[in-house]
């Protein structure tokens, strides 16, 4: 049986309070989404008009931005030497042309000499700058998580570097600097004895990146810098299975650095 009209409007005017709340929940649920449509539609038109297919932004691997994913200024030849690179009158582009004439007049003192994944890389990048779209992000995350939800992410993330601090210790040839509480969930350690390791951390650096892992080596600031160590970032996402699985590969690297060389059926094959 259907509901009489006159009933609805009569429960309407009963409840004109909830109805109000109701009507406005759904225009500024509506109203916000618009917006975000509006505003990613508004990028990718300015994007369109002002971009080109005819340029092409290179980035170094592992970078997460432009601003922090500069090309070391020796590889640039690298990158004229591309087939897919276009040329005008048998030359390279003039914008290739002018990145190596101009590299000549960037003042030294501008430019860091970083001790990164185990090797020296000149960058001229502007360090901890980033796009405005994380900044947008970051106000929704904001709004989604807000104080509670950032401390449960810290507070699992501080957790799991804490562990992974104590899996180190037990190994025996690192001392820990930081064990992840307190501060960053993070943790940094290097070798109680270097002349006696048998290895350096530069080497344990390549055999876990031999395993798929990039765990930085580098030296401290001037007056420590003849201290190497290593740090490792816990980030949110990162839990026991994956840091398991990384403490796995640090006791099979230092089987191999400390031991005599395996036999091939001891070795172990490709994995992801």
């Amino acid at each position: 049986m259907a509901i009489p009209i006159v009933y609805n409007l009569r429960s309407l005017r009963a409840r004109w309070v909830s109805a109000i709340v109701a009507v406005l929940g759904i225009a500024g649920t509506v109203g916000v989404f618009l917006a975000v449509i509006g505003l990613a539609r508004g990028f990718h038109a300015t994007l369109v008009s002002s971009g080109s297919p005819g340029n092409a932004l290179v980035r170094r691997a592992g970078s997460s931005s432009e601003m922090d994913g500069s090309v070391p200024l020796e590889q640039v030849h690298v990158l004229q030497d591309k087939p897919a690179i276009a040329r005008e009158g048998g030359h390279h582009r003039a914008t290739i042309r002018r990145i190596r004439r101009e590299a000549g007049l960037l003042p030294e003192e501008l430019v860091f000499n970083v001790d990164y994944l185990g090797g020296s890389m000149p960058t001229f990048a502007l360090n901890f700058s980033r796009p405005g779209g994380e900044i947008i992000a970051q106000y929704y995350l904001f709004m989604r998580l807000g104080r509670g939800g950032y401390r449960r992410v810290y507070e699992v993330c501080a957790a799991t570097a804490h562990y992974l601090a104590g899996e180190i210790a037990a190994m025996g040839p690192f001392e820990l600097l930081y064990d992840g509480k307190g501060a960053l969930p993070a943790v940094s350690y290097t070798l109680k004895d270097p002349a006696t390791a048998g290895f350096s951390l530069y080497d344990l650096s390549e055999h876990l990146r031999i395993r798929g892992w990039q765990v930085p080596s580098y030296p401290l600031p001037a007056n420590r810098q003849d201290t190497v160590i290593q740090r490792i970032l816990i980030r949110h996402g990162i839990g026991r299975d994956e840091i398991s699985l990384l403490l796995d590969d640090m006791r099979h690297s230092l089987a191999r650095l400390t031991g005599p060389a395996p036999d091939d059926s001891m070795r172990r094959g490709y994995h992801h």
